[in-house]
């Protein structure tokens, strides 16, 4: 059962980190802009302050996420900021660009479904585990299948 709830847990903190990581994919790409208003200057602001907060939390290091808790890990990623792009005329801002190029909103919203789509991993959402039996006077176990029943009732995972 154990194995089958850390196994679900790996999945899950790997599907956030590549959620999280191919954001630098995509705003270090040399063809055409994230940007809504196609200012290149916004991407590499956002693919640099995004370097530097994966550096931060130790994102380029997979092996230590898959060693924190699944709780850890969304904190971890749900506390990353980073820098926008400005325009200014003289010292007035014209166009702050936060509210219409971010990934965050996105990312957060991935970083949740991912969470739930596997519910809480509690040791009673497994059945069919070591299946105790009486065979004469004596008691003796038989191992089964495990299944893991998602939030849904489903099964999600057969190990």
């Amino acid at each position: 059962m154990v194995a089958a709830i850390l196994q679900l847990r790996s999945e899950a903190i790997k599907a956030i980190l590549d959620d999280t990581v191919s954001y630098l994919d995509l705003y270090s790409n040399a063809e055409g802009t994230m940007c809504r208003y196609k200012i290149p200057e916004c991407d590499v602001m956002i693919l640099g302050s995004t370097v530097r907060e994966f550096r931060k939390r130790g994102l380029h290091n997979r092996e230590k996420f898959l060693l924190m808790s699944l709780n850890e890990v969304v904190a971890s990623i749900k506390e990353i900021s980073i820098y926008f792009y400005a325009g200014y005329v003289g010292t007035r801002i014209t166009r702050f660009h936060g509210d219409t190029c971010s990934f965050l909103p996105k990312l957060f919203a991935k970083v949740d479904k991912i969470c739930e789509s596997i519910g809480e991993l509690k040791l009673e959402r497994f059945s069919k585990g070591v299946v105790w039996c009486r065979r004469g006077g004596e008691f003796e176990g038989k191992l089964e299948p495990l299944e893991y029943r998602g939030a849904d009732g489903l099964t999600a995972a057969t190990v």
